[in-house]
């Protein structure tokens, strides 16, 4: 066993799309994960985040205790926390995609953000490493 988690979550974002908050959760996350050894991904649909994250049990539950507390974040609720033998993001600190990149709601086949809400927590967590690849094939890059 690695000693890994990998954890996924679902959140209401409280910032606009692209507004200087939203990209102040992007600097901070690529500064903070690099520091304490997290890997993850981090995808924004209308108003909606969903984001895996990966690295030590501690470091992972310490920073979503911090995200429970940011007023950019309302609603999170934890949708999976497995043990991991290998990181899916490894080469990423913090990977972000948008609905320009890959559509949840095109995806699943939903017209309402509010589906979004009502995924499973599979299926959260399979969209994401969907995204990831696509992120990665589009970067010219493996996942």
């Amino acid at each position: 066993m690695s000693g890994l988690i990998s954890l996924t979550y679902r959140s209401h974002a409280e910032v606009q799309e692209f507004s200087v908050h939203s990209l102040d959760i992007l600097r901070e996350a690529l500064a903070r994960n690099a520091r304490d050894g997290l890997t993850g991904f981090l995808h924004r649909d209308g108003p909606w985040f969903f984001q895996t994250l990966e690295g030590e049990p501690d470091k992972v539950h310490r920073l979503v205790d911090g995200l429970k507390r940011d007023w950019r974040h309302s609603w999170l609720k934890v949708l999976v926390t497995t043990e991991l033998e290998q990181r899916r993001f490894d080469d990423w600190a913090m990977a972000y995609s948008t609905t320009a990149d890959v559509s949840m709601m095109g995806y699943f086949g939903v017209s309402e953000h509010i589906a979004l809400s009502l995924l499973t927590d599979d299926q959260a967590r399979d969209f994401l490493e969907f995204a990831g690849r696509m992120k990665a094939a589009a970067l010219g890059g493996a996942a």
